[in-house]
């Protein structure tokens, strides 16, 4: 190999495992947001009363 060609197979190999950090990361990262919006869920009311035009309305929380 010529010293081109050896500084674009380095180049390669750090752009690989740039991108495999970066998918952990991001995994890592969307197990924490799961776990938030799941806590999050918890604090929420199961039921509201909703009033729009003078009429009272319940309801449910979907899922």
């Amino acid at each position: 190999m010529t010293g081109i060609q050896s500084a674009q197979t380095a180049w390669h190999a750090e752009d690989t495992a740039h991108v495999f950090i970066n998918a952990l990361v991001g995994f890592v990262q969307e197990g924490k947001a799961e776990r938030a919006l799941d806590a999050i869920r918890t604090l929420l009311a199961p039921n509201a009363t909703v009033t729009a035009t003078d009429i009272a309305t319940c309801c449910r929380r979907v899922s």
